[in-house]
């Protein structure tokens, strides 16, 4: 199957494109579109005219960081930046390569081309550009999903509850909205009801339904009106026998609040401000 040259050419173009997309996103910077074009460009004039070099192993990965180094540079200009931008660019390419050449040798595809002779295989011009972008939606995702677990990380404590006897370990969010407070001027941490099945019998569960809360074996049992962007909402509170926040004890009442709060979250609580002063 021959293969023209400006194919080559289109092909690289894009595959860099959405490369050097990926590094802007995973470093979380501004994407400079024009810049990016002009850098994807450059990195596919140099993996055409990479086909006629014929030298070691080592100095074709050198020349690749080189121009990975290049491309870079027409990105931004802050030496700190582009130095970044050019060993997660660097990473990237051979991990993008790896994944291609493990999916042609697992479906039995030559991978040996020339820029005269074509493809040598059954790969369907454009083959190779699905597989970056099947690779390239994959790992966008994982991305997203680590940096927006990185993002919030900061904020998230580890919680142990103790509470009719049974203990729960959960990860707690800090909320500074959360400003919730008892009479006696405890801080309420909220946890989801899904929890109400760990802590309570159904009995129980449907004492606090119809709040005959005497039936219960816990300390100040009371409802709390809440109000939000979606209401008043009943929250039950109460407290429990320990609460330890990083290891340490503290003296808080819990509040059982709606699950859809805690839908798709990586935390199953919601702290204050106040629950980690010394």
């Amino acid at each position: 199957m021959l293969v023209y040259v400006e194919i080559v050419l289109f092909e690289n173009f894009l595959i860099d494109g959405l490369i050097l997309y990926l590094v802007t996103k995973t470093l979380k910077q501004k994407t400079n579109w024009w810049g990016l074009s002009v850098s994807s460009l450059f990195g596919s004039l140099f993996a055409l005219f990479s086909i006629k070099i014929n030298s070691s192993v080592l100095i074709l990965v050198f020349l690749k960081f080189l121009v990975c180094f290049l491309m870079s540079v027409m990105l931004c200009f802050n030496f700190e930046k582009i130095l970044k931008k050019a060993f997660l660019l660097f990473f990237y390419t051979f991990l993008f390569g790896g994944m291609i050449l493990c999916v042609f040798n697992f479906l039995g595809i030559s991978n040996n081309f020339s820029v005269f002779a074509g493809y040598n295989s059954s790969l369907l011009i454009g083959g190779i550009i699905a597989l970056v972008v099947i690779f390239f939606i994959i790992l966008k995702k994982f991305i997203e999903k680590f940096l927006k677990h990185k993002k919030i990380s900061c904020f998230l404590f580890d919680v142990n509850l103790k509470i009719n006897g049974k203990s729960l370990s959960l990860k707690g969010f800090l909320d500074t909205g959360n400003t919730l407070e008892t009479k006696d001027g405890k801080p309420v941490l909220m946890i989801s009801q899904k929890f109400l099945k760990r802590f309570f019998s159904v009995d129980e569960r449907l004492s606090i339904f119809l709040k005959k809360y005497q039936n219960l074996n816990i300390k100040s049992p009371q409802t709390f009106n809440v109000f939000s962007v979606s209401g008043k909402t009943e929250v039950f509170v109460f407290e429990p026998q320990s609460c330890e926040i990083n290891k340490k004890e503290k003296k808080v009442a819990v509040g059982i609040y709606d699950d859809l709060l805690f839908s798709k979250k990586d935390f199953g609580a919601i702290l204050s401000p106040q629950m980690l002063e010394e």
